[in-house]
């Protein structure tokens, strides 16, 4: 169960009615601590079992008395509107902040040469020029939670594992991008992680990221999830990309396939399905999580062509030809993860798509006239791209014997890799109707000795 009982939106306004329930005033061992709790009133307030006290509620106005000089003038101004103070930063970490904003107003200032003041930095100084939001160790977000580090940064956001001081507990916490192009993803994301919260109302254990909540803080969209490990591609660098024993595979696409069927039922297609975007929870066991809703697609109908989604090392062959899709083109991109977990190394690792269409059809056959004639990028097949050939094209130059087994390295008599090589086969038919469903791969050989295995 998650320690909020409903997924929330924080308000950095002060028409949230609530009661307090707890507070304390004093320094924390990281920082300025301001501690309080409370039963809220309202939809989308902050909701936490379990807690009761009886002091007063802590004001902002009040922490600007006391800790007024530890405050920016921007900070003074922007802590007014909101009602719940938790924390203001570690002193350290204030006074690195300040020096930032000194040395990007005097670089501003050489350049434009004019004096630039605060208010005229991107974002108050508090952004990249990218749109990234500049994480300080040990500063605060939204006067509740403590940044610890950075642990990963994308297109179009970072993630950085925080401290919660309002329930005592670590967090990750996704920033989006302030600048408009990462609108659409942050969107997106929301309404994906909204409607999968929705339908998971009995907390079922469905291989995707718990979502905690969200809320605005200087111009960025903050996610909070459960906080995991590291994503798969960082495991397998760890272990220099060195093949993945079948038992840990069999409960890598156990999950995955959990997860997929899952969304189904939510009618949303991931549409980004690789080993970056799937999180291991711990070191200790292979419990794994699907995340990153920022490219997700809804709808239980085809969509119409699309060429600008997934990753091009595990895209399926009808975003590449302009056909329609469907949630088959998650399963495409299950298939190249979990050949990759038994080979080491990308399955269709193409330069570019023409190359990536080169290294399917050595190593998958042809591809079916019904859809090569269905596809309005034809030219693509017959490209002159594809007289460059990659190396992981020459060495799979159509020959004798079956080219999928030989990549993933199974044997005759290898029982357990011949049920795999017809999972990953299954799951990478050339035509999506006929491609392996989620459902139907939950109960493949491969998955049902790994279906009894505790998650």
């Amino acid at each position: 169960m998650s320690f909020w009982t409903i997924p929330f939106i924080c308000r950095c306004d002060t028409g949230q009615a609530g009661r307090t329930s707890a507070t304390q005033l004093g320094n924390g061992l990281t920082g300025r601590l301001i501690r309080a709790g409370h039963q809220p009133e309202g939809d989308g307030a902050l909701v936490e079992s379990g807690r009761t006290s009886t002091a007063s509620e802590p004001k902002p106005g009040s922490a600007c008395t006391e800790y007024g000089a530890e405050l920016s003038g921007f900070e003074q101004r922007e802590i007014l509107n909101y009602r719940y103070i938790w924390f203001i930063g570690h002193p350290a970490s204030r006074q690195r902040r300040r020096e930032s904003i000194t040395d990007l107003c005097n670089s501003y200032s050489m350049a434009k040469d004019v004096l630039v003041p605060q208010c005229a930095l991107p974002n108050y100084g508090y952004d990249s020029d990218d749109g990234s939001y500049r994480f300080i160790s040990h500063d605060h977000f939204a006067y509740r939670f403590e940044v610890l580090n950075l642990i990963g940064r994308g297109t179009f956001g970072q993630v950085a594992e925080v401290f919660d001081h309002r329930i005592r507990r670590r967090l990750a916490m996704k920033t989006v991008m302030s600048q408009n192009r990462a609108r659409h993803r942050e969107m997106l994301e929301l309404k994906a992680l909204k409607r999968l919260a929705h339908i998971n109302r009995k907390n079922d254990n469905t291989c995707i990221i718990e979502y905690l909540g969200s809320f605005k803080f200087r111009n960025h969209t903050c996610f909070l999830f459960e906080p995991g490990y590291k994503n798969l591609y960082e495991h397998l660098r760890t272990h220099q990309f060195k093949p993945v024993p079948l038992p840990t595979i069999q409960a890598y696409a156990y999950q995955l396939v959990r997860a997929l069927v899952h969304l189904r039922k939510a009618e949303i297609i991931h549409c980004d399905l690789k080993p970056e975007n799937i999180l291991l929870m711990s070191p200790k066991d292979d419990t794994i999580r699907v995340i990153d809703f920022g490219s997700s697609q809804f709808g239980s109908s085809l969509r119409p062509p699309c060429t600008y989604i997934q990753s091009r090392y595990y895209r399926s062959p009808e975003i590449i030809l302009c056909l329609p899709y469907s949630y088959a083109i998650d399963m495409w991109s299950f298939g190249c993860i979990i050949a990759e977990l038994r080979s080491g190394s990308p399955l269709f690792a193409g330069i570019n798509e023409a190359d990536q269409i080169d290294l399917m059809t050595r190593t998958l056959g042809e591809i079916p006239s019904e859809i090569r004639e269905q596809s309005p990028r034809k030219g693509i097949l017959y490209s002159d791209k594809r007289n460059f050939e990659s190396d992981t094209c020459r060495a799979r130059r159509v020959g004798g014997g079956d080219v999928l087994s030989g990549v993933l390295s199974i044997e005759q008599g290898d029982l357990i890799g011949i049920k795999l090589l017809d999972l990953v086969r299954q799951a990478l038919m050339w035509n999506p109707a006929r491609r392996l469903s989620a459902e139907d791969a939950s109960v493949h050989p491969f998955l049902c000795e790994a279906a009894v295995l505790p998650l």
